[in-house]
């Protein structure tokens, strides 16, 4: 016996004529690009007010 979620989302995957399940967990991946990149701080370095930093 399907669900009302069941219903919807075999509708969406019909309408979207998805190839995978639209329940499916989808992994999306945005590159970032920065015109200022920070570079990675040491692991001793600790910054407690960000006065050192001007950004």
């Amino acid at each position: 016996m399907k669900t009302a979620a069941d219903n919807i989302d075999a509708a969406l995957d019909a309408a979207l004529k998805m190839t995978f399940p639209a329940s499916d967990p989808i992994a999306v991946f945005i590159p970032i690009s920065s015109k200022n990149p920070v570079a990675p701080r040491s692991q001793g370095d600790e910054v407690s007010d960000g006065s050192e930093h001007n950004l």
